[in-house]
């Protein structure tokens, strides 16, 4: 029973390494295609104007992998390898002093299907999880990074507003405070000072000399 722990863990483990490295390979293959989409939204936002969103260009890492560890434990049943049964223990002594080692054998054969089964399928139900639950938190930054730039897009919204509210007025008084400083002009180029101040075009508002 030993031995079959032992190659079960031997042959199981390592195959983990290689099923979590080909797991994380197709989520960055994902994650860099939802970054990129990511950032080439946001950099066009930046462009049509809002400065604010400068800042959050490139919000999203491309390259991170997996957002979770591993929870895998191998598994080796250790109440079937070392029964507590005092009797079960005598009964493999007395099997090995009748030369019946088979019995034997065929149990450790048995042990050590199951250990490859259920160790097996744990390595491949920890890659999944992993893949959900990373894929899970990548939805997450997602919906984070969205909100943000709606709330930045709104407050953009309600100032543009606001100044466009305060434009008119603002303008208006500027054209006034224009039409005013003209008629100025005006009246100090059509009442001369002194007699080669303005030509005799000054009724028409222009002036040679001030």
């Amino acid at each position: 029973m030993s031995e079959a722990q032992a190659i079960a863990r031997r042959d199981v483990v390592p195959w983990l390494q290689t099923e979590q490295e080909e797991g994380e390979r197709q989520y960055r293959t994902v994650r860099r295609r939802f970054a990129q989409m990511g950032n080439d939204f946001l950099t066009k936002l930046a462009e049509a104007g809002i400065p604010e969103l400068g800042r959050m260009l490139h919000g999203l890492d491309p390259e991170s992998g997996f957002q979770v560890r591993s929870e895998f434990r191998f598994r080796e049943f250790i109440e079937i390898a070392q029964p507590s049964s005092p009797l079960r223990r005598l009964g493999d002594v007395c099997l090995g002093l009748l030369g019946l080692r088979r019995y034997i054998d065929n149990d450790a054969i048995w042990f050590l299907g199951w250990l490859f089964e259920v160790n097996s399928s744990r390595v491949q139900n920890d890659v999944l999880n992993r893949i959900e639950e990373s894929r899970g938190r990548l939805e997450v930054e997602i919906r984070k990074l969205l909100h943000e730039v709606s709330r930045i897009a709104e407050q953009a919204l309600v100032r543009a507003r606001k100044t466009q509210d305060e434009g008119a007025p603002a303008v208006e008084a500027a054209l006034r405070r224009l039409d005013g400083l003209e008629k100025e002009i005006s009246a100090i180029c059509y009442y001369p000072r002194d007699s080669d101040t303005c030509s005799g075009q000054t009724k028409q508002g222009s002036c040679g000399k001030l």
